[in-house]
């Protein structure tokens, strides 16, 4: 927690125009923390810092003034113009975050006309540092768009990195005939592992119900026990109780009285 001293030093170096300390400052007075909660002076000093080319808090202002964020915790309008202006202005300083919804802005029309070209200008330098979501947003604007092999191409990208959405969308393409999204049994079944080992909880559910069924891969009622109950604890984590945890109940009954096995 900061100290009395740590607070007078950001104060000091943020009146004498140090845009780090405005910055850290701003952040402190939105929240709280070591001064008194004050969003007036939050605002302002974001301002300051923003004007002198401090990425983050060209980001922290965008945030602010977008209809989605915390314009009325500040007590001002939202204004989703200014707030595409200072994402874009960090965006160009490589603010990830920012890049992302400017990327968002475009595909949308947040604040500016839908784009999807320019849209998919910003998700590529998300893609270029292998950001699953990047890159299957790339695919959905390429699919839209009605370039199909191109969709398989950055879905395929995206599923490698454990993004179960792309995963199902190669599915539905290779369904549909589209050659370039095609997978072998055990390339498929590998990008289920990795997108259940990234937390998707589709991807566990139907890891789960290849392992009980024997569907693919060798039966083995302890891993198919371990994904369907991970799948199931997402579902109720979320407030629901869903397919996957009707599948765990139907397992466990089945095996009921006997010891799991492979």
């Amino acid at each position: 927690m900061a100290t009395s001293a740590d607070i007078a030093d950001l104060q000091e170096r943020a009146a004498a125009g140090d845009a780090a300390a405005q910055y850290a400052l701003a952040d402190r007075h939105e929240t709280g923390e070591g001064v008194d909660q004050d969003f007036a002076t939050a605002l302002r000093l974001f301002g300051e810092a923003a004007q002198q080319g401090h990425a983050a808090a060209q980001w922290r202002l965008g945030t602010i003034l977008s209809p989605l964020g915390k314009a009325a915790d500040y007590g001002i309008a939202p204004d989703s113009i200014g707030a595409l202006r200072w994402l874009e202005a960090a965006a160009r300083q490589g603010h990830a975050d920012a890049v992302a919804l400017v990327a968002y802005a475009y595909e949308f029309g947040l604040g500016t006309a839908v784009n999807p070209a320019v849209a998919a200008r910003w998700w590529r330098r998300l893609a270029e540092r292998g950001d699953p979501d990047a890159l299957r947003r790339l695919g959905t604007i390429a699919l839209n768009s009605g370039l199909k092999p191109a969709a398989a191409h950055w879905f395929r990208h995206a599923a490698e990195r454990g993004d179960g959405l792309a995963l199902g969308q190669l599915r539905d393409l290779a369904a549909a005939g589209i050659a370039e999204a095609a997978l072998d049994p055990a390339t498929e079944l590998r990008l289920l592992a990795a997108a259940a080992d990234g937390g998707d909880a589709v991807a566990m559910e139907a890891l789960g119900l290849r392992y009980a069924e024997g569907d693919g891969v060798a039966r083995d009622d302890v891993k198919a026990l371990d994904y369907l109950r991970r799948a199931a604890a997402e579902e109720q984590a979320n407030g629901r109780s869903g397919s996957a945890t009707a599948a765990l109940a139907r397992l466990e009954k089945t095996l009921e009285g006997s010891p799991p096995g492979g």
